[in-house]
C-alpha cells in the first residue's frame, strides 16, 4: 500500500515540478503549470462519470493531495492518469514510460499469476527501472534524492511475490479503511486513543447484540450492521448464469407506456437472432415485458438502467454505461459471400434491461414460452486513439442485445472534447470499493 502510495505521489511531484526543487535537468518530463491544473480540474469532473464501485471520488490532484490515500492515488494512477496525460508531455516518451509503470501496478495487483508471467514482469520491471534512472536521475550526483527506495523496492517485488503469494493476500487497504472509520470517532486531542478504543468497543458490542439475539433485520438501517430481507431478483442460471437482475421491478406495456418503437427494436434483435422476418418476430413478442433497474455481473459490477432505476441523487456517480461484445459478419454488405463472424467490442449506454417471455412459433421454431434477457442500449459511435482507449463525440441508435453480449461496467472520462472511456482490469475489476456519497 505505501509502496504504491510513495512511488505514485514522487511521480506526480516530479511531473508537476514539486520534487526537492530539482527541476527537470537535462530532460524534458514536467508539465507546464497551465495543463496540470486542466488536469486536475478534469478530474474533479470525471468524479461523475465514473462509477463508485470503482474507487473513491479523486479530489484536485493539482491543488490539493492533502487528503490522499493510496486508494485514491492507485486509482488515479490507473484509471484517470493514463486517460488524462496523453499528449500533455513535450515528448511521447514519457507517457509511454508512465504507461509501463501502470501495467506493471495491474499484474502486480492480479489475483494470481505463472511462472513465465512473473519472469515477463520482473524483465519489464527492471526495464521500467532502468528508464526511470534515465530520465530522472540522470546518472547525476546532485540528482540522487530522485532515486528514493520506494522506487528500488520495486525490482524486488517478484521475489517478494514468489516467497510470500500474491500481493491482494496481504495488502494494507482494509486497515486504511478500518482506521479511516476509527478516526471520524476521535473527539479529543489530548487523549485520542480513548476514543478510538470506545468507537471500538462500541461498535463491537453492537454486533454481539446483533448476533447474540438475531437483530440483523432490527437494527437502524445507517448502522454497517444492518441487514434487511434480500429484495426480489431474478436469476436464470441456465441460459444467463453470469447475470442477476436486481429490483426495482416493473411491468411495462408496449401499448399504455408509448413504447412502441422498443418492441420494434425486440423484434429486430429476434428477426435477426432467428433468421425471419420482422413481422414474424412481433408476432411473437408479449404485450408486456418485466423491467428491471439493476443488473449485477458474477463477480464484478452492479450496472445500472438509466430509465429502469428511479432513484437520482445530485451527487450520484454514473454507473450506467457498458461494454458489450457481439459477432458481427465482416461481409454483411456482399450477400453473395459466405457469412463470417468474428466478434467486436461496442459501449452504449444501458436505457432498459428486461425479461420478455418470447412465445411459441413455428416459423422461429419455438415451441414454448422462452424468457430471454434483454438490453436496451443507447449506442456510442466509438474510435480508437492510437493509445487504444475508445472514445466518443456522439451517439448513434438505440438497439436491443441479449444479456449474454454484456462484458463490464465503464466509465467515461471527458478529455479535450471527447468521451473516454475506462474500465478496470484484473484485481481492481473484482475489489468492491464503497463509497458514502453514492
Amino acid at each position: 500500500m505505501h509502496l504504491l502510495e510513495g512511488s505514485i505521489k514522487n511521480y506526480i511531484e516530479l511531473f508537476c515540478n514539486a520534487f526537492k526543487s530539482l527541476g527537470e535537468g537535462v530532460e524534458s518530463f514536467i508539465i507546464v503549470d497551465s495543463i496540470w491544473k486542466e488536469i486536475g480540474a478534469l478530474t474533479v469532473k470525471a468524479n461523475a462519470t465514473i462509477p463508485a464501485s470503482f474507487g473513491r471520488r479523486i479530489p484536485n490532484i493539482a491543488e490539493d493531495r492533502t487528503y490522499m490515500t493510496a486508494e485514491g492515488y492507485m486509482v488515479w494512477a490507473t484509471m484517470y492518469a493514463p486517460i488524462l496525460l496523453r499528449g500533455r508531455f513535450r515528448h511521447e516518451r514519457y507517457y509511454l514510460h508512465w504507461i509501463k509503470f501502470v501495467s506493471i501496478i495491474e499484474r502486480c495487483v492480479q489475483f494470481s499469476s505463472t511462472a513465465l508471467e512473473r519472469q515477463q514482469l520482473r524483465a519489464d520491471i527492471h526495464q521500467w527501472y532502468t528508464e526511470y534512472e534515465r530520465i530522472f536521475y540522470q546518472y547525476n550526483a546532485d540528482r540522487l534524492p530522485t532515486c528514493v527506495i520506494v522506487f528500488h523496492a520495486w525490482i524486488h517485488l517478484v521475489d517478494l511475490i514468489e516467497k510470500s503469494g500474491p500481493l491482494w493476500a496481504y495488502w494494507s487497504w482494509a486497515m486504511e479503511r478500518y482506521c479511516g472509520l476509527l478516526s471520524r470517532a476521535v473527539s479529543s486531542r489530548k487523549h485520542p486513543y480513548s476514543s478510538l478504543n470506545r468507537r471500538i468497543l462500541e461498535i463491537q458490542t453492537l454486533n454481539s447484540i446483533r448476533n447474540m439475539y438475531d437483530l440483523d433485520d432490527r437494527l437502524p438501517i445507517y448502522t454497517p450492521m444492518y441487514t434487511s430481507e434480500p429484495p426480489p431478483s431474478y436469476h436464470d442460471p441456465a441460459r444467463y448464469p453470469e447475470l442477476t437482475l436486481l429490483h426495482p421491478q416493473s411491468t411495462i406495456s408496449f401499448e399504455r407506456h408509448g413504447l412502441l418503437d422498443l418492441r420494434r427494436r425486440i423484434a429486430v434483435h429476434l428477426a435477426t437472432r432467428y433468421k425471419v422476418d420482422i413481422a414474424t418476430a412481433i408476432q411473437a413478442i408479449v404485450p408486456s415485458v418485466i423491467q428491471w433497474g439493476k443488473v449485477r455481473i458474477e463477480d464484478s459490477d452492479v450496472v445500472y438502467s438509466s430509465l429502469g432505476y428511479s432513484r437520482k441523487e445530485d451527487n450520484r456517480r454514473d454507473a450506467t454505461f457498458i461494454q458489450y461484445e457481439l459477432l458481427v459478419d465482416i461481409h454483411a454488405r456482399r450477400r453473395a459471400v459466405e457469412p463470417e463472424f468474428e466478434p467486436r467490442t461496442f459501449f452504449g449506454r444501458l436505457d432498459r434491461v428486461f425479461i420478455c417471455e418470447v412465445q411459441p412459433n413455428d416459423a422461429m421454431g419455438i415451441t414454448e414460452p422462452i424468457p430471454l434477457l434483454l438490453m436496451d442500449v443507447k449506442t456510442c459511435n466509438v474510435a480508437q486513439d492510437r493509445f487504444g482507449f475508445y472514445e466518443y463525440t456522439t451517439y448513434g441508435p438505440s438497439e436491443v442485445v441479449d444479456g449474454t453480449a454484456l462484458r463490464a461496467l465503464v466509465g467515461r472520462i471527458m478529455d479535450r472534447g471527447k468521451w473516454v472511456f475506462v474500465r478496470r482490469t484484473g484485481v481492481i475489476e473484482h475489489e468492491e470499493f464503497d463509497d458514502d456519497d453514492d
